[in-house]
């Protein structure tokens, strides 16, 4: 998980930490990236579909909770 402090958003970090991220993966010869957003996390999204990043609504994606403890919450 990551995320931009509130404090400090709208100053361009998370852009330039992904076109960092997807610097280096493109590098090393990485031919796709995927990114998973949770549908109430409506920040994020838009900062992904800002960002040109296409919504996929042509798969399932499934997840086992091992640790309910360590469940991430979203506060906007």
């Amino acid at each position: 998980h990551v995320c931009v402090d509130k404090n400090y958003r709208k100053r361009g970090i998370a852009r330039r930490m992904v076109n960092s991220a997807v610097t280096a993966l493109h590098d090393e010869g990485i031919n796709k990236v995927n990114i998973i957003a949770f549908k109430k996390n409506r920040l994020g999204n838009g900062f992904w579909t800002g960002l040109g990043w296409t919504l996929r609504e042509d798969l399932n994606y499934y997840d086992l909770t091992l640790n309910e403890n360590n469940i991430t919450n979203f506060i906007e």
